[in-house]
């Protein structure tokens, strides 16, 4: 199964079309039923999406061994700065406590959350405590959490990264050009997806637009009667571009209730999705969730 069950929503109110709130802990173990019988293997979490950790360790069957991704703090998320001695005594009692909330002696992977700190002065103190996590085989992968193909092309000038997180929607297409993906398959780099839905707003009717997306409206209809001229639902189409990735090994979805995720895991990839390279947006301001202004 390519899908990757996401989980910031069984923390925190999540995603500009998220109209339900937080995931309800019963609502979650039914999310977690769904991943088992269709053979989900990815679960996809952070110290900083509220108590989705703590939801997952009471929730996930101890007999059943997902591959379980969990990410470190933000240290230089607000200013840059160098990297202290204190960060990564900070980053290992923090993963220690991840690893008991979510109830386990060792997990898939650590990903670093924000992937400029390990960009910054004195960054080798953070790797080294990652490096030493996979050597005592707390973790199987280091993992990177990324925004742009400049941040991946820093990163592993430097390090040694086993699984980048990177996002990719039918918007948002930076990662699919110059043979990018190939490039990163060829340094044996797992690359999981994030962000196939852009946080809903590729699932969002035009008159549901908040004002600061005016600028994209016309290209937005486009976009959907294109859709409709291949019959095919938002949904599918947001979905099923990113699957038909071949270089993507992982789609992760954050999932809000059992039947969204059902709605999920019945959709097919879209072999042809070069289709869609027109709909591409260059504007960082509306690919990039972090600088939305609404």
């Amino acid at each position: 199964m390519k899908l990757g069950l996401g989980t910031v929503q069984f923390g925190l109110k999540y995603g500009i079309s998220n109209k339900t709130g937080v995931t309800t802990t019963d609502e979650a173990e039914k999310i977690i039923k769904i991943a088992l019988d269709n053979k989900v293997e990815i679960i996809d979490t952070a110290c900083q999406y509220g108590s989705s950790e703590e939801v997952l360790g009471k929730i996930i069957p101890l007999d059943y061994n997902f591959k379980i991704i969990t990410k470190t703090p933000s240290y230089t998320f607000k200013r840059k700065r160098p990297i202290t001695k204190d960060d990564a005594k900070n980053m290992q009692l923090v993963f220690f406590e991840s690893l008991k909330k979510l109830n386990k002696q060792k997990i898939y992977s650590l990903m670093l959350h924000h992937c400029e700190d390990l960009l910054q002065e004195n960054s080798d103190y953070l790797y080294e405590i990652l490096y030493n996590f996979k050597e005592k085989f707390l973790i199987k992968k280091i993992g990177v959490s990324v925004y742009s193909p400049e941040q991946v092309k820093k990163l592993i000038e430097n390090y040694n990264i086993d699984l980048i997180q990177i996002p990719l929607n039918i918007f948002d297409q930076r990662f699919l050009e110059n043979n990018f993906l190939q490039e990163l398959k060829d340094k044996n780099i797992e690359i999981h997806a994030r962000s196939a839905f852009l946080q809903g707003l590729l699932l969002m009717k035009e008159k549901e637009f908040n004002p600061y997306f005016n600028s994209i409206r016309i290209h937005f209809s486009e976009y959907i009667n294109f859709l409709k001229e291949l019959n095919l639902s938002q949904t599918e189409a947001a979905l099923g571009f990113v699957l038909g990735i071949e270089n993507v090994d992982v789609v992760i979805v954050g999932i809000n209730n059992s039947k969204q995720f059902h709605e999920l895991i019945s959709i097919n990839d879209i072999n042809s999705f070069s289709k869609f390279s027109r709909f591409s947006i260059k504007d960082i301001n509306i690919i990039n969730p972090s600088c939305w202004r609404i």
